[in-house]
């Protein structure tokens, strides 16, 4: 993808998050009513994931008519096209209820190619598609997390210039500070998460768990937590962070031979920490 094709295309994904973010922040500060709705277990979505998802659908398809739009709330229109919107407005609803400062816009722009060999993933519509484009934004913090293929990854931080980013290169695990997510909404790969950790915290140099996994991918690629792993991620969870890490130089694979996009299990972030947390999880996961 070249800089005049990704361009317009940054651009638009970057008005569309800003704007969500900036109603984001507002009703977040201001403590207002935040209507919560409980879609299944452990598992909300309150007025304002709703309104910005609605927000950034109409820039997005102001801007670009003719691309489709995937949307956690709802929004679903992928069929026949070539170009698919994927987009969580706010990644991180469960700390944003409690006040607590780590939720993300995510918005990535995925291509239809040859379809992949289905794997009996989780979406198995989402085969024949591959992320081109990725933007997280860091709500609180007013930071931009954005790459697209071939261009790189950056991050726009209030108040200073753009500047290129790049994954670890940690070349081992041992020592390695991670990334995760909790499976809350399965109890049975909750137990199994219990028993990954008292086997990888020897191992690593930390693990955190900061509940939004479109801002540990950011902060991965950015080179601050040296890999991530987490398993049933959704599509607008990861397609933006796909982008960021590979632009990054940084590794993206499914545990086994699973295809990450199809099954939303997930190790990213340096090459030598990716190998051995996959070797890892590979015997652990079966």
């Amino acid at each position: 993808m070249t800089h005049n094709e990704a361009g317009p295309l940054l651009e638009a994904a970057r008005e569309a998050g800003a704007a969500a973010a900036s109603v984001i922040r507002q009703a977040f500060r201001s403590g207002t009513d935040l209507a919560v709705v409980l879609k299944g277990h452990q598992d909300f979505v309150t007025r304002v994931d709703v309104e910005c998802e609605g927000l950034i659908r109409e820039i997005l398809a102001r801007k670009f008519p003719g691309i489709g739009f995937l949307g956690e709330e709802g929004g679903r229109d992928l069929e026949g096209h070539q170009h698919v919107w994927v987009v969580d407005p706010l990644d991180g609803t469960s700390n944003f209820m409690h006040g607590f400062p780590a939720f993300a816009v995510s918005i990535a722009l995925v291509e239809r190619v040859a379809p992949r060999v289905l794997c009996g993933g989780r979406f198995p519509e989402m085969a024949p598609f591959r992320p081109i484009l990725g933007l997280v934004v860091d709500v609180c913090l007013e930071d931009e997390y954005f790459a697209w293929q071939g261009g790189g990854a950056w991050v726009s931080r209030k108040g200073a210039p753009e500047q290129a980013i790049r994954c670890s290169t940690r070349p081992n695990l041992e020592g390695a500070f991670l990334a995760t997510g909790f499976p809350v909404r399965n109890r049975d790969l909750a137990r199994l998460y219990t028993q990954l950790f008292v086997d990888l915290l020897p191992l690593s140099g930390g693990i955190r768990r900061a509940g939004s996994a479109a801002l540990d991918l950011a902060y991965t690629a950015a080179g601050i937590f040296d890999a991530f792993f987490e398993i049933h991620l959704s599509p607008w969870d990861l397609m933006a962070g796909l982008v960021l890490i590979e632009e990054a130089q940084g590794a993206t694979q499914g545990p086994g031979q699973e295809d990450a996009i199809q099954t939303g299990n997930l190790i990213a972030g340096s090459v030598d920490v990716c190998h051995e947390l996959k070797l890892f999880l590979d015997r652990r996961l079966g």
